[in-house]
């Protein structure tokens, strides 16, 4: 184990105090106090962390955010391979918005919610400390501030997570509602009140989530119908276009070929002829305005 000591006079965000790290098992396993806010990279292997009300699985790529003043087990291996890296720091701002009635609580996040970029920073301040080039001091400052960035996005992704999971539920809510009902009069308002949000968020995280907005989705499974009830009914256009809750037998047409690229007429004729049918023809070709005359 190698510890050193740093401290960074610049302004005042944060103070970076030690680092060390560790192969296989914590040579001191005993109880601690948290004397500073402690950053532990995993970099190998797989263990564990206890603190007075609960333990914390640890594998390769978690990040764990020990608060000051946290009674706490240190990581210890449940492998051989097992490989820390630690920082001790200062930072009131680094941890708000953490519950403060869980006086223990130990934030438990990725290293692939900041892009690898905490335990680069990490090992990149390691390491300078341990060769003592000219300058060091300077850039151990920098990787420090970069560090902390890094960890406040880490932490935001995290307290994000409940919502963003909540979001998607709806939207999915939404997919299967639009595979049922596609047929009727729908449009985003009645969409957003479905699941009891706002229409453009419903249509961003639907569009992050699935790569369409709704009413493309929508568009997409009445042309799917069309093509299918053009290539193996006689019905008319407008009758197909009506009851699949298009407004008027021209807005049907116009939708259609500018999803597939020829008019309804045009598809029924070269699907029956070559025998293709709708599944060798591509859909969509464009994105429908998200609205529905």
């Amino acid at each position: 184990m190698q510890q050193y000591a740093f401290q960074n006079n610049g302004n005042g965000v944060y103070q970076l105090h030690r680092t060390w790290r560790y192969r296989g098992e914590q040579p001191d396993g005993n109880w601690r106090t948290a004397a500073h806010e402690t950053v532990f990279a995993i970099l190998a292997g797989s263990g564990l962390l206890e603190t007075q009300s609960r333990r914390y699985g640890l594998q390769v790529g978690d990040l764990l955010v020990v608060p000051e003043g946290t009674v706490y087990k240190p990581p210890a291996a449940n492998s051989r391979t097992f490989e820390v890296l630690a920082l001790e720091l200062d930072s009131d701002a680094l941890l708000q918005g953490m519950n403060p009635s869980h006086t223990d609580e130990i934030l438990q996040i990725s290293d692939l919610q900041t892009g690898d970029g905490c335990r680069h920073c990490m090992e990149a301040i390691y390491q300078e400390r341990i060769a003592e080039l000219e300058g060091y001091e300077e850039v151990c400052a920098g990787y420090a501030a970069v560090l902390y960035l890094l960890l406040r996005r880490g932490i935001q992704q995290h307290a994000d997570e409940p919502e963003r999971t909540r979001s998607i539920q709806q939207c999915a809510q939404v997919k299967r509602y639009l595979e049922v009902h596609y047929r009727e009069d729908i449009n985003l308002d009645k969409l957003a009140d479905l699941v009891g949000i706002n229409r453009f968020h419903l249509s961003h995280v639907f569009r992050r989530v699935f790569g369409v907005s709704p009413i493309r989705y929508l568009f997409t499974l009445r042309i799917h119908a069309a093509r299918h009830m053009l290539t193996v009914s006689d019905r008319s256009v407008a009758e197909i276009g009506t009851d699949l809750g298009f407004s008027s037998p021209s807005y049907f047409s116009q939708r259609f070929h500018q999803m597939v690229g020829m008019s309804p007429l045009e598809y029924r004729r070269v699907s029956r002829k070559t025998n293709r049918g709708m599944a060798q023809l591509p859909l969509p070709v464009a994105d429908p305005e998200d609205s529905i005359p």
